[in-house]
């Protein structure tokens, strides 16, 4: 007899979160990072990219060009637009806020969004 292992629907949806957005952040960022996980608690989503952002980040130059209204910060909105997307996706829940944060000190991005709310009778 050959015991499978079944997946929580959870922990595959986290998997592909992970993935999917660890893709975008390869096109946008151009670098792929050592290790991501994706954490679900509720309407919340966290994924935490390791060794993501270095010190010639695009996006973090493209976040920062968004601060004095500069047009490089189009790679930054799509790269926003596009993963916020992707989660909404995957969820099939609308997005409803979305904070991306990249430190080139610790070389880490962490992505967090807010889900439209289920309401449940």
């Amino acid at each position: 007899m050959t015991d499978t292992v079944t997946t929580p629907p959870e922990a595959a949806l986290q998997t592909e979160i992970t993935d999917a957005l660890v893709a975008v952040w390869v096109r946008y960022a151009g670098k792929h990072p050592t290790a991501a996980r994706t954490e679900i608690r509720d309407n919340i989503i966290i994924c935490v990219l390791v060794d993501a952002v270095g010190d010639d980040d695009a996006l973090v130059a493209s976040e920062a060009a968004d601060a004095g209204a500069g047009a490089s910060g189009v790679a930054s909105a799509e790269y926003k637009s596009e993963a916020a997307a992707t989660v909404a996706a995957l969820t099939g829940r609308r997005v409803t806020s979305f904070i991306s944060s990249h430190d080139a000190d610790t070389d880490v991005a962490t992505e967090t969004f807010t889900l439209e709310r289920r309401f449940y009778s």
